[in-house]
């Protein structure tokens, strides 16, 4: 048998991966007057899920807002992600949003998305 491609022995450095860094992205949202139950619906069912399928998406919380704040929001989702290069797994959320598209039940203006790194000591 002929070879054909050669082969190239990979260096150490190949085998290494980078270091992972886990994040928490909070997502703030309202579901419009009266759609609340569809809301939390879509949001379970098939947010969460979608979500998840991305790579660096490792968790998905969803909770309710139960305290008499001033913030509009009624919702809070938590996404723990892991990832070497937060920009790339963002830049593919973003690129994924034509499948990862809002509910027609949420109030999208109403919408704060922030990412946190954790702080070590």
């Amino acid at each position: 048998m002929i070879k054909t491609e050669r082969e190239i022995p990979l260096s150490e450095s190949h085998y290494e991966r980078l270091p992972m860094t886990t994040y928490l992205q909070t997502v703030r949202t309202k579901a419009l007057p009266g759609r609340e139950a569809e809301y939390r619906e879509w949001y379970l069912d098939t947010h969460i899920p979608q979500m998840l399928s991305l790579d660096g998406f490792v968790s998905a919380n969803l909770h309710r807002l139960v305290t008499a704040a001033a913030d509009p929001a009624e919702f809070l989702c938590i996404y723990v992600i892991e990832t070497s290069d937060l920009a790339a797994t963002q830049n593919a959320m973003m690129t994924a949003g034509a499948s990862v598209a809002p509910s027609p039940a949420m109030d999208l203006p109403a919408t704060v998305v922030e990412v946190f790194q954790g702080v070590n000591a």
